[in-house]
């Protein structure tokens, strides 16, 4: 990483392209972006880090899929703030792009981004344990179940919602499905980029990465797309979309079985109200 901010650089509104709790992305020129997080903490730096380190890991590894993964190039402190420079990826967030969208064309990029999930379990990560590879207190185990528990309960206990036991959250679900693979927990229509009416990229692998069962991708990309309080330009065709590719799949009681630990997972990011809405839906 040798890529560096200009000394004169400021933040310009006209360039923002997105911002969440973890940073805000700006413009860099045509061909980079640049993720400017709020402070340069020690532990800011120490996840960003891990942040770069996995992004790049996850990069060399995505020469099989059709779309673009992130590649950080540089990182330093500019004004007292962290950033970290990253390659622009093509196209524009998938919830911008389903505000225009219609028709054949629509149905098309939402099949596109639900098979581009799945598709992500192809991207070969491997690790000893199940669980998370993206930040510093990750929860793994060699269980499935274990990990799921594990999980949930450090969610809930950090959050208001109460009188959730986690245990009888996980124990409908099935054990692990075949191998553990690659998934994006904060696999959502925000995170995904498109252009020319088909997934151009998937953004934001980090400390919502994990290893685990493939189908666990379908259920995050299916519940973070059909609910309105996380993509509000969803249609009720789309809904639609989203089911019937769940049951063509035979996933569709899958689903409804790991709903409820999708949204306790959720619920650390209480601060989020529309996403802790979200989880009350499903959990109370």
């Amino acid at each position: 990483m040798n890529e560096g901010l200009d000394p004169g650089w400021r933040p310009d509104p006209t360039e923002l392209l997105g911002s969440g709790g973890e940073a805000e992305v700006y413009a860099l020129g045509e061909d980079l972006v640049v993720r400017l997080y709020p402070d340069a903490s020690e532990s800011t730096a120490d996840s960003a880090t891990l942040r770069a380190t996995l992004a790049e890991e996850i990069a060399r590894a995505a020469h099989g899929v059709d779309f673009q993964t992130p590649v950080v190039v540089g990182q330093g402190e500019h004004l007292g703030r962290l950033y970290q420079i990253e390659r622009r990826l093509t196209g524009e967030s998938l919830i911008t792009a389903l505000g225009t969208s219609s028709g054949a064309d629509r149905r098309t990029l939402i099949t596109d981004y639900l098979e581009t999930a799945w598709a992500v379990g192809d991207i070969v990560v491997s690790r000893d344990a199940l669980g998370e590879i993206g930040r510093r207190d990750a929860i793994t185990s060699p269980s499935w179940h274990e990990y799921l528990i594990a999980r949930a309960t450090n969610s809930l206990a950090t959050s208001p919602i109460e009188h959730i036991d986690a245990a009888d959250l996980v124990t409908p679900i099935d054990d692990l499905r075949g191998p553990p693979v690659l998934i994006h927990l904060d696999y959502f229509p925000g995170n995904v980029m498109a252009t020319d009416g088909k997934v151009s990229a998937v953004i934001d692998f980090g400390y919502s990465t994990i290893i685990g069962d493939q189908r666990m991708s379908a259920v995050a990309a299916v519940a973070h797309l059909v609910s309105p309080r996380i993509t509000p330009t969803v249609t009720a065709d789309d809904v639609s979309i989203a089911h019937r590719w769940l049951t063509e799949r035979g996933l569709a009681d899958y689903y409804e079985t790991c709903l409820p630990w999708l949204a306790a997972y959720w619920t650390f990011a209480w601060e989020d109200e529309p996403l802790l809405a979200w989880c009350r839906s499903i959990l109370e």
